[in-house]
């Protein structure tokens, strides 16, 4: 799935039966450059085989086979570094291919993330209310705890559940309104050793 002419990330569409689709059907690739992510939404593939994938490329750095709240699944490619997108779609086989060149406005720092959880918004950094934390997991049974820690103490929580966790990544939304202000660590997970930490400075 890689290519040296270019930095290239092909999704590869098959049959129920497995054989090779002919034909790609419905799909939109979107570049959300403010996350740093190549998005390509799949709303008539319901089922993966490979659900994550790490890439030794200047320009990607990994990939998320994800599922959206409709059950529909959409794959998300993490930038390396800042870049130009194209896509390239075929038939028989039936791929969706994105190309990307060095070049373009500089990207975010990363997402944060561990083996289980990674987490889109927000970033290290200042932030504002209303956080909102989107993201993608694979935490048991989808269960996704949010809290903002503040001097060690932990001052607001919320549980919520993502859209999948066995087949595929599951995403999740929670949105905090108000809350505390100042130096606080936000961490996401499911109080595995797999939660992720981020340090935030919120107003």
């Amino acid at each position: 799935m890689q290519d040296r002419e270019c930095d290239r990330f092909i999704i590869s569409l098959a049959t129920d039966a497995g054989a090779p689709a002919t034909s790609v059907g419905r799909t939109r690739v979107v570049f959300l450059r403010d996350l740093g992510v190549v998005r390509v939404f799949l709303p008539d593939v319901t089922d993966t085989n490979i659900t994550d994938g790490v890439f030794e490329l200047p320009l990607i750095d990994r990939a998320y086979v994800v599922r959206s709240a409709d059950g529909s699944l959409y794959v998300d490619a993490h930038l390396g570094a800042a870049a130009m997108a194209r896509t390239v779609v075929t038939e028989s086989p039936a791929q969706i291919i994105v190309e990307l060149d060095p070049g373009g406005p500089a990207l975010p720092p990363v997402a944060a993330r561990s083996d289980l959880v990674v987490v889109l918004t927000p970033r290290e950094g200042r932030a504002d209310y209303p956080l909102i934390v989107t993201g993608y997991s694979r935490t048991f049974e989808a269960n996704v705890v949010v809290r903002l820690i503040k001097a060690d103490v932990v001052a607001e929580e919320r549980v919520t559940m993502a859209t999948d966790y066995l087949s595929a990544w599951g995403e999740f939304t929670v949105t905090l309104e108000t809350g505390p202000q100042g130096k606080l660590r936000l961490t996401v997970g499911d109080d595995a050793d797999q939660d992720v930490t981020i340090n935030l400075v919120l107003n």
